[in-house]
């Protein structure tokens, strides 16, 4: 199959793709302007130093945040005129993950409503396998063609292999999961041949910008093209999408990552099928034990359903629900590790919906390059998100490790995957109610997922107890400063600059405490 044709798709995929994702209030209408930032710097002062060396054209970029200028004034640029036609070039990167396809979906109508000139490029692959093979399977007469003669993604980008995104592409895509409409192939633009040959594209195809799709080594690669772009003197802009099932590419800009609800919803649906189901299996594998069944046979001698759901089940869970039965002949749920279950099965995040696609392109039109579409206030209604964009360098730190006995610390800058973190209020929620997981079936079954009404615009726990915005905050912070800066100002009362000077003296004496000049690394 081609990349971007036509698909056959169920009556449910018909329906999906004419739903239209809500956009921020921040990306709608016309007057789309921009506010940059004070410049970034990143968390580990003692990282500074080593990021700045290897990314000194794009290290210490400002913030950029997004404003509708019809509620905000004072703005450093508008995008309410018809803009100059921009032709960006798009890849996925990395592994699968649901939302790809709307970023570019959101991506392709930015372009199209601020002057409909303007083109989306997809980088859609090449041949997969050599001519030998291909000639030999000919031979044999297998008929494999029509699936697998193209792979998509970065090699794509290293030879020039386009296609054009139109709104028939849009159109059959659109609110689909998969990678279909380019395809993918490895998640790496790193060594120079590769560096090289993606400059090389850009600049014949004459990009105003490239969108990288993928997760956290995607992204660590897009930013050292980034700057390689930038020490080239390329006019094309890099501009990065957090798109990753994993959920692991969040930091204090990025606060979920694009496809990792859908995931954690689709299993939590299985899990909780499974603890509906397992009442009724249970009976089963139960009289099987009475009757001392070895457990080695007990799949065997389950029906096809029983057997099915048994071997779907972790080993741990396995061994657990094989105790000896209560006296009523029960299982002994008591001594199932549900939470250990869950936590095999269920992560978290949210649903992106085309807003980042909206995003990119502003990042581009506003000629920024080295940044990360950002969506921030996850938690709120839609309507509420907050959109900008970070530069990739304020996301990185330096993972030092010794290469032998005596040697130095070494590292290099990237973008690290965050494991799940044992101090924040999601696992604190999960440990407080440890002690009834070990006894209640505290579990609810949410059912397929909707596509509208009830549950359908659900957002996951962890996501609702966190409180990040981190983008908002320093927002809300500025506007503290700028406050202070109208209030006290040459000519005011000795008595306001007294109370100024003492407080901004406790503030600064706090934070130089929280913020060390510099920390000791340990190997």
């Amino acid at each position: 199959m081609d990349f971007g044709a036509a698909i056959d798709m169920s009556c449910l995929q018909k329906q999906r793709s004419s739903y239209i994702p809500e956009l921020p209030n921040c990306l709608q209408g016309g007057e789309i302007q921009i506010e940059m930032g004070e410049p970034t710097t990143v968390a580990d002062s003692v990282d500074a130093q080593s990021i700045q060396r290897c990314f000194p054209l794009t290290y210490g970029q400002p913030l950029v945040h997004f404003v509708n200028s019809l509620s905000q004034s004072s703005l450093i640029s508008s995008h309410g005129k018809e803009q100059q036609a921009v032709k960006i070039g798009v890849v996925f990167c990395g592994r699968q993950s649901p939302g790809g396809h709307n970023v570019i979906c959101g991506l392709y109508n930015a372009i199209k409503s601020h002057n409909s000139n303007g083109s989306l490029i997809g980088f859609c692959g090449e041949d997969f396998f050599d001519d030998k093979f291909l000639n030999s399977v000919r031979d044999q007469q297998y008929n494999i063609f029509p699936y697998v003669l193209k792979t998509g993604g970065t090699k794509g980008l290293f030879a020039k292999d386009t296609v054009e995104i139109t709104e028939e592409i849009i159109s059959t895509y659109q609110n689909q999961g998969g990678y279909g409409m380019l395809g993918r192939t490895i998640d790496q633009i790193r060594t120079t041949e590769q560096v090289n040959a993606a400059i090389a594209a850009c600049q014949s195809l004459s990009l105003t910008g490239l969108v990288i799709i993928g997760g956290v080594t995607s992204n660590t690669d897009a930013a050292q093209l980034a700057e390689t772009f930038a020490e080239a003197e390329c006019s094309t802009k890099v501009i990065g999408v957090p798109v990753s099932f994993y959920g692991d590419l969040k930091n204090q800009f990025v606060e979920a990552n694009v496809g990792f609800d859908t995931v954690c919803k689709v299993n939590s649906e299985l899990v909780s099928n499974l603890c509906t189901d397992a009442l009724s299996a249970e009976k089963e594998i139960h009289a099987l034990l009475k009757k001392e069944t070895p457990t080695d046979q007990i799949s065997a001698n389950l029906s096809p359903w029983a057997s099915a759901l048994f071997e779907s089940m972790p080993a741990f869970l396995k061994r657990q629900l094989l105790l000896s039965p209560d006296s009523d002949e029960s299982a002994q749920l008591s001594q199932i590790e549900t939470e250990k279950l869950l936590a095999k099965l269920v992560e978290t995040e949210m649903e992106a919906r085309t807003a980042l696609g909206h995003v990119v392109y502003h990042l581009i039109a506003a000629g920024v390059n080295g940044y990360m579409a950002t969506v921030t206030n996850l938690k709120h209604d839609v309507t509420q998100w907050r959109c900008g964009g970070a530069p990739f360098t304020a996301m990185m730190t330096v993972r030092r490790t010794l290469r032998g006995p005596g040697s130095s610390l070494v590292g290099k800058p990237s973008i690290h995957p965050v494991a799940v973190d044992l101090k924040g209020k999601p696992y604190e929620l999960l440990l407080r109610d440890a002690e009834r997981f070990l006894t209640d079936d505290l579990y609810a079954n949410p059912g397929p997922l909707q596509y509208k009404g009830p549950g359908s615009d659900s957002k996951t726990i962890s996501l609702l107890v966190e409180d990040q915005d981190y983008m908002g905050k320093v927002k809300e912070l500025q506007a503290y400063i700028d406050k202070v800066k109208k209030i006290v100002k040459p000519g005011c009362s000795q008595e306001v600059l007294k109370v100024a000077l003492s407080s901004m003296a406790s503030v600064v004496d706090i934070l130089s405490v929280m913020s060390p000049p510099s920390k000791s690394h340990n190997p």
